[in-house]
């Protein structure tokens, strides 16, 4: 029932068929990907587990990152980007889980790390906290990140470096996450990966006021990539 709302969702908002082609693609024959990549998802939240026992990690409950690790790994080893020494983008890191995936696996990169890690937000189960607990998850690896507190359309204002990486999971209002698609495309390298997260996400009864209604407008107004894989909630773009 979820993927026919999803793609009933993805006509209301005006996706391409392109992006719903692939999105029914990968339900039925991208199986194999999930299969083959699996221990890695399995040893990563190993780990996570013993660091958090040990008290070395904190927080990391709200995790919708998981699901998509096996074709995160996939996109990271075909690109050949888990030894490339390169430059990656995270824009909304909240406690870190996703920042600690992609540091850990993408061995030879450095992060910038953008997020407003504001304490107030009112939606519910944010942790106040989170800023800390980024710190507190990160501090081992202080030399492959550079944390920036701002908002992801101030950060593109005064950016001016390239990135052969960026993972979008920010700001969940459609005009913002337009605007970030968009920016990113534009400082992506060559053959850079752009991978926007939370895409089926409906926090508002109005679909239109959701992820996927600005993810549609722009793969409407940018031609400048092709679609590798679309899941049940991450779409993954390669710049060309």
């Amino acid at each position: 029932m979820i993927h026919l709302k999803n793609i009933l969702c993805s006509f209301y908002c005006g996706a391409n068929l392109k992006f719903i082609y692939h999105y029914i693609y990968c339900l039925f024959f991208n199986k194999e990907i999930y299969k083959k990549n699996l221990s890695i998802k399995d040893n990563f939240l190993i780990k996570i587990g013993k660091l958090k026992q040990q008290k070395i990690l904190v927080g990391l409950e709200m995790q919708v990152i998981n699901y998509n690790i096996p074709h995160l790994y996939e996109v990271l080893s075909n690109e050949n980007l888990l030894d490339k020494k390169m430059n990656g983008l995270i824009v909304g890191c909240y406690e870190g889980y996703s920042t600690l995936f992609f540091i850990t696996h993408c061995i030879h990169a450095n992060f910038t790390c953008v997020d407003v890690w504001n304490k107030y937000r009112l939606s519910q189960g944010y942790n106040g906290d989170a800023e800390k607990y980024f710190d507190k998850n990160t501090e081992t690896l202080q030399d492959r990140i550079n944390k920036i507190k701002d908002t992801s359309q101030s950060f593109f204002n005064k950016n001016s470096q390239k990135f052969d990486f960026i993972y979008l999971d920010g700001a969940h209002d459609p005009k913002i996450v337009e605007a970030d698609c968009k920016e990113s495309l534009h400082f992506l390298n060559h053959n850079g990966i752009l991978i926007i997260n939370s895409i089926f996400w409906r926090g508002f009864k109005e679909i239109k006021k959701n992820n996927l209604y600005g993810i549609s407008n722009f793969m409407k107004k940018n031609k400048d990539f092709k679609i590798i894989y679309v899941t049940r909630n991450t779409l993954f773009l390669k710049k060309k």
